[in-house]
């Protein structure tokens, strides 16, 4: 007589079958961040602007907002940089100070209240350069230099600072340019004898600093010394003839 129940190798299928059909329902869930992202996000560095460019896939489903966060580097707080209503929004734009680096993704919320994340993402730091001194001319007519430098081409200019050292006076700010097309500057009341270095930095509506080149010169510098023996009786007339 049959006791109704399957015989043992029957019931181990239909136990294998039902995981199979578990796990194949988790892999397609949208909604598991782990399995399937719910949105494709990358990310652009662009030195010229001085921001990171933000893009990814439009979402599908019950969409109700996305919401662009961001982690730095250095911290575990996540702040919330947007939240977009339309599903067609599939870009931000994140204006970042120098060395700065973070973490982005996506979060898609659903009308259910469901929330899913996209990829994390970690584009690297900006890179901006300062300018360079073209020219330096001292003149000792009028002991003065004129210093001469390249436009900056980056990103929210504020000024140039342009800086004197010397060994007798240290550092020395000889004056601030506001306007970036403005690329030179005359410093009056040099000294002969003494090595002047100047350099130019560069100051963003961020704060960020970048330091210039240094260059150096003088007037009347010092250039050699030689013995001279000369009679107490003797007069001595010194003087200077162009060369040629």
């Amino acid at each position: 007589m049959s006791s109704g129940r399957a015989p043992k190798s029957i019931r181990l299928i239909a136990l294998l079958a039902l995981l199979g059909c578990s796990h194949d329902a988790k892999r397609e869930n949208p909604l598991d961040p782990e399995l399937t992202p719910a949105v494709t996000l990358t990310a652009v560095t662009d030195d010229s602007t001085g921001t990171v460019q933000l893009s990814w896939t439009a979402a599908e489903g019950r969409f109700a907002e996305y919401l662009v966060l961001r982690t730095r580097s250095d911290l575990s707080s996540v702040d919330t940089l947007a939240r977009m209503y339309d599903t067609r929004t599939v870009s931000f734009t994140d204006t970042v100070s120098l060395l700065s680096q973070f973490t982005y993704r996506v979060s898609v919320v659903t009308r259910d209240g469901l929330e899913a994340s996209s990829n994390e993402v970690n584009p690297r730091a900006i890179k901006l350069q300062g300018v360079v001194i073209q020219d330096l001319r001292f003149d000792a007519a009028t002991a003065t230099a004129t210093v001469r430098w390249t436009v900056y081409n980056g990103p929210r200019f504020e000024a140039y600072e342009v800086w004197r050292s010397s060994r007798e006076e240290g550092d020395v700010l000889v004056g601030e340019v506001r306007d970036a097309s403005s690329t030179s500057i005359v410093d009056r009341g040099l000294h002969g004898d003494r090595r002047y270095s100047y350099r130019v930095e560069v100051l963003t509506l961020l704060a960020e600093r970048l330091p210039g080149v240094v260059k150096g010169g003088g007037i009347h510098e010092w250039l050699s010394s030689w013995p001279m023996e000369i009679p107490d009786s003797a007069s001595v007339r010194l003087y200077v003839e162009e060369p040629g």
